[in-house]
């Protein structure tokens, strides 16, 4: 599966929420009193207005490179390879970022609220006025406990993913698990049918991509494929792992345009 899709599908699906939520809790004003509300009282908040937007994308953006940090070890950790075990395929980087982006997000906001503020004291009232006639919408406060449960379920539920996505190939064995280990194969090298180097792919409009690539195909007709998956070996890796499953199966790479069957 493509890392981007959930991703991509993810993000529309956050902005489509995120639109309904403004939509159903803007502000019962005319866009003049917004307006008028907005000039009156931007001498006195405009400047820490965007002081707090700068704060919260710095804080934002450290946070998700920390998290992404600890994520990475974390993995890293949990899937201690066995003894016989010469190469693995994980999620590839990019995939730890999404999560990590979402606990930076939800944890940069409290620290960059308290400190304005405790800078402003009970001028933090305008500031929070004016924030939300720049927004047009006032979120109510009950929503905050569903917004932090929903958003630390997606990041769990990304976690997990991760972690429970793997393909360890050993000295006798292949091991296969799928998300959440909901789907797990073992196959030893003499279930091995074919090894193919594959040029190009198919995309899902129909167009040919050149994108070179490796596909082990097994007796029971799963395949498993270097390109396009979570889980992905890492190019300059590529190579030698077919070339490992390739001494152990007794098997030739197979040169071909497209995998036979797409």
């Amino acid at each position: 599966m493509n890392v981007w899709v959930p991703a991509l599908s993810g993000a529309i699906g956050a902005a489509l929420v995120l639109g309904w939520l403004m939509r159903c809790f803007r502000l019962s004003l005319t866009a003049e009193e917004i307006a008028r509300q907005i000039e009156d009282l931007k001498p006195k908040v405009h400047r820490f207005w965007l002081a707090e937007i700068t704060s919260y994308f710095v804080i934002a953006t450290l946070l998700t490179f920390g998290w992404n940090a600890v994520l990475l070890a974390m993995a890293s950790w949990y899937r201690v390879p066995g003894s016989d075990v010469r190469f693995t395929a994980e999620p590839i980087l990019v995939f730890w970022f999404l999560p990590a982006l979402f606990l930076g997000i939800l944890a940069s906001w409290p620290p960059v609220a308290l400190g304005f503020r405790w800078l402003l004291g009970d001028r933090y009232k305008d500031l929070e006025r004016y924030r939300d006639l720049r927004s047009g919408a006032r979120f109510p406060r009950r929503f905050t406990v569903p917004f932090v449960a929903g958003t630390l379920l997606i990041v769990a539920a990304l976690v997990l993913w991760g972690l429970t996505t793997i393909a360890a190939f050993g000295m006798n064995t292949i091991r296969i698990q799928s998300a959440f280990g909901l789907r797990k194969h073992e196959f030893a090298y003499s279930e091995v049918t074919d090894v193919y180097s594959v040029a190009q792919i198919r995309a899902l409009s129909g167009r040919i991509i050149d994108t070179p690539h490796f596909v082990v195909r097994f007796r029971d007709g799963l395949t498993w494929s270097t390109h396009d998956r979570v889980i992905r070996t890492l190019s300059n890796q590529a190579s030698d792992l077919i070339q490992f499953i390739c001494e152990r199966s007794g098997k030739e790479i197979q040169n071909v345009q497209l995998l036979p069957g797409e």
